[in-house]
């Protein structure tokens, strides 16, 4: 089996697809993934790039997704979608999604839908009310829950071919409920405990994982805490890639100096160990998002093995900073600090014996304004045939076949951004892993796991036992 995250570039939002392949051979550019799951679609400050587009590029992406599986002959479908709580910039890209379905005509069923998270508002319900009328399954989850609540049981909340689909933790209430401050004399932020209420889900194939914690904040991050403290042994499969946390705010993750500061993020990293991290925000976004603080606390464990080359990280100081050249495996989807702006996705795939990375760049004339890719694989080496026949050859510059990266002339009519791959070779027999750090004595697959209490004392983990899905 084949699984592939795609963390894709939506301004000031978060959207995650994830493609789920029977065949671990499968090439992703040219087939149809036999199961598609969203988690998360929003977006902040694309205006621009619709208007330009006709399109927002994560929403283009989605769909080209669904058409490929039509035309593999399939009924296109969303396996899952998830929402990780209110907030818009999590949901907002579905009524132009819901809008192109219609517009293409293509027949989408959506197999489940769940919605977690609290203080909905009515127009927020409309707004995902729509993939709600395609779901076969659905939920509103009114409640706090944790496939981990019950020590030495895992619960998923359902399966994707042989992927599980964990929740961490939902639904926590906060402290922060919108009374009055004693101490400041100021209301209580509700953004704060919609936030704290958000949806942490993990993706377990086999021994590893995709983490996706939403829009967590510190108290989400202790809720998780207090329940895997109940477990005489970590339970969490190796998290291969991980969304950091609320975009990377440090608002919502510092709990106060007198509190604790930091502390429940740094339990957290210890305890899971996430050997990338990305985070997704807006270009010079109002809301500071990511904070280098949070990504360098959250990034301990990204710096011992590079799993890509090189590259660019804009982070928040007391002002936007890029960092240039850096090694450690932490990214974000914008990448520089001037016009063009210049973003991307980030990809991560997980195969039995392979672990890859890969980034697909957009160039924007202003902010907002992307260069996207317009096509599917298939449709663009159908055009490229086309156009070779027609046009000099000159115009294309085939660097290799197997990235489809494209030297793109003024007038050449298909916006196009290389897709940059760095794949790492698994030991034989193994299940999917990173290449070993240095500091590592035996397989981390081999390796004792921290409990909850003494994560931080300890850097090694036990995997989890496989889990059968039952008939």
């Amino acid at each position: 089996m084949k699984v592939i995250l795609d963390a894709l570039w939506c301004g000031q939002g978060m959207a995650h697809m994830v493609r789920v392949f029977r065949d671990e051979a499968a090439d992703p550019a040219t087939t149809a993934a036999d199961w598609l799951c969203l988690f998360d679609l929003g977006a902040g400050g694309l205006g621009e790039s619709k208007k330009a587009l006709g399109v927002t590029p994560p929403v283009h992406f989605i769909i080209e997704q669904l058409k490929m599986q039509q035309k593999a002959g399939r009924r296109p479908t969303i396996e899952l979608l998830l929402i990780s709580h209110q907030d818009n910039d999590h949901w907002s890209l579905l009524s132009e999604l819901n809008e192109r379905i219609i517009a293409e005509k293509l027949d989408v069923l959506v197999e489940r839908m769940l919605a977690c998270g609290t203080e909905w508002l009515e127009s927020s319900e409309e707004g995902v009310q729509a993939f709600f009328n395609r779901a076969r399954n659905w939920r509103w989850w009114q409640t706090m829950f944790s496939s981990f609540q019950i020590a030495d049981r895992i619960e998923p909340v359902t399966w994707v071919g042989d992927m599980q689909v964990l929740m961490l933790v939902t639904n926590v209430a906060s402290k922060d409920t919108g009374k009055v401050s004693k101490t400041t004399g100021k209301k209580m932020k509700l953004d704060i405990v919609r936030n704290c209420s958000s949806a942490m889900v993990m993706l377990q194939i086999g021994r590893y994982a995709f983490t996706l914690p939403g829009d967590a904040t510190w108290e989400t991050l202790g809720a998780f805490k207090n329940m895997m403290a109940n477990w005489p042994q970590n339970p969490l499969a190796y998290s291969y890639a991980t969304s950091v946390p609320h975009h990377g705010a440090y608002r919502t993750i510092y709990q106060g100096k007198r509190a604790g500061g930091l502390s429940n993020l740094i339990w957290f990293t210890d305890y899971t160990q996430p050997y990338q991290i990305f985070a997704s925000a807006g270009f010079e976004n109002t809301h500071k998002h990511p904070h280098e603080i949070i990504l360098t606390t959250f990034g301990k464990f990204t710096e011992q093995v590079a799993q890509f080359e090189p590259h660019p990280l804009v982070v928040y100081t007391t002002k936007f900073m890029l960092r240039r050249d850096v090694k450690a495996n932490k990214y974000t989807t914008v990448l520089n600090l001037t016009s063009p702006v210049q973003s991307c996705n980030w990809i991560f795939s997980l195969t039995p014996t392979t672990a890859g990375t890969g980034r697909q760049l957009f160039e924007a004339g202003i902010p907002g304004l992307l260069s996207a890719p317009a096509l599917s694989e298939i449709d663009l080496h159908d055009q490229i045939d086309a156009v070779e026949e027609e046009e000099d050859e000159d115009v294309i510059d085939m660097v290799t076949q197997d990235m489809f990266a494209i030297r793109q002339e003024a007038d050449f009519p298909i916006p196009r951004s290389p897709v940059q791959w760095f794949e790492t070779p698994l030991p034989l027999g193994s299940p999917a892993q990173p290449q070993l750090r240095a500091a590592d004595p035996e397989p981390r697959v081999h390796a004792p796991r921290p409990s909850a209490g003494n994560a931080a004392a300890s850097s090694r983990r036990r995997a989890p036992t496989r889990r059968v899905r039952p008939d």
